[in-house]
């Protein structure tokens, strides 16, 4: 079979950048995955990370599947830690509601320890517009002292997404997170969305979020007790 190819640039998403070889005949691709990403907090903590890989199939940005390695650089002041990932990637969902499923999940090595990281998300929508997602993801705690003893986190979420007329949405959410050494948190999150400028797509947001902690500090791994606040709204 004669197969003709041609040289492409995909983006893949926010930050990602992909340069392959995609077959003319099917519209898929096989084709490098790149990003690089920086993040800083007031209290100077920074974190640096970069991303190398292959996306194995390529349809367009709702379709794909790939692998890649990724480097996380954290500092502040005199504290410096790297830490390695290897992540696969997934996704299979409609363009026009996002229903489907979105997977990027791998394991990271931190301090002598491998510890689950990524996100996983199925999304359902029915014929009225309701929107179901139910969530999985697994992070590092990002704080100097708990990146020195490999704390990490999982995060069980039920959420719904519900339009009203053409400009209004409410969203909710609930969700359970579960630290390795043995704080867990109860979360409850509700939105407000009002399409203010729908040709410019600028929004109005009303946001409440509250949780519960089972221990305030474990080892004050995660923040500063003077400055904790179990519940937090937004306007």
């Amino acid at each position: 079979m004669n197969m003709r190819w041609r040289l492409c640039t995909l983006l893949v998403a926010a930050g990602n950048l992909a340069i392959g070889i995609c077959s003319a005949e099917e519209k898929r691709s096989l084709a490098m995955d790149v990003g690089t990403s920086f993040s800083t907090d007031t209290d100077g903590f920074h974190a640096f990370r970069g991303r190398a890989g292959g996306l194995f199939t390529y349809a367009n940005p709702w379709r794909f599947s790939g692998v890649n390695v990724q480097s996380t650089k954290y500092t502040k002041g005199e504290f410096s830690k790297d830490v390695t990932a290897v992540v696969g990637k997934y996704r299979d969902q409609r363009r026009d509601n996002l229903a489907g499923v979105d997977i990027e999940a791998g394991v990271a090595r931190v301090s002598g320890h491998l510890r689950p990281v990524g996100d996983a998300t199925l999304r359902m929508v029915t014929s009225l517009g309701t929107a179901l997602d139910l969530n999985v993801s697994a992070d590092l705690v990002e704080t100097p002292k708990a990146l020195d003893r490999g704390i990490g986190y999982t995060f069980l979420a039920t959420g719904v997404e519900q339009p009203f007329g053409e400009r209004s949405t409410i969203t909710a959410l609930a969700g359970w997170q579960r630290f390795n050494d043995g704080n867990a948190r109860v979360h409850l999150r509700a939105r407000y969305i009002w399409l203010a400028v729908p040709e410019a797509g600028i929004t109005l947001q009303l946001r409440h979020r509250h949780y519960s902690t089972r221990q305030l500090d474990v080892g004050g791994a995660y923040f500063n007790p003077e400055n904790y606040q179990q519940t937090l709204a937004v306007a």
